[in-house]
């Protein structure tokens, strides 16, 4: 080995060996999604949680099934840096949604910076 790359070791297996060039790359996403944020139960619902590169921030989540039909839209803010929302599988008219998959658009604006950028969810 050259000192070049990345070795990975678990205890449920043997070293392994990735190599490749390094490359820098800047991330310009104004969250990062936990990834507990792409799961939901048809129980509960899914919690939305993000972290936000500054303090004040505030969002609004538009809920849209796989064909596009706008279902639920949120709003909100933080002045911790934590995005959090809880959507319980209601629409807007209060039906329960029951379809397997849901895509999502975060349009989130740091007033602070006067940034903003929408996103597709997680």
């Amino acid at each position: 080995m050259d000192g070049r790359g990345l070795t990975l070791a678990t205890p449920a297996s043997t070293n392994k060996f990735v190599d490749g060039p390094i490359a820098p790359f800047t991330v310009a996403n104004l969250c990062q999604f936990t990834l507990a944020s792409a799961i939901f139960t048809p129980e509960t619902g899914v919690n939305f949680c993000a972290r936000l590169p500054e303090s004040n921030g505030t969002f609004r989540i538009e809920i849209k099934s796989a064909s596009g039909e706008g279902l639920k839209t949120m709003t909100g803010s933080t002045s911790n840096g934590i995005l959090t929302a809880h959507w319980d599988l209601l629409d807007d008219h209060g039906r329960r949604c029951t379809n397997d998959s849901y895509d999502s658009v975060f349009w989130i604006t740091l007033p602070d910076s006067g940034r903003s950028q929408a996103l597709r969810g997680p």
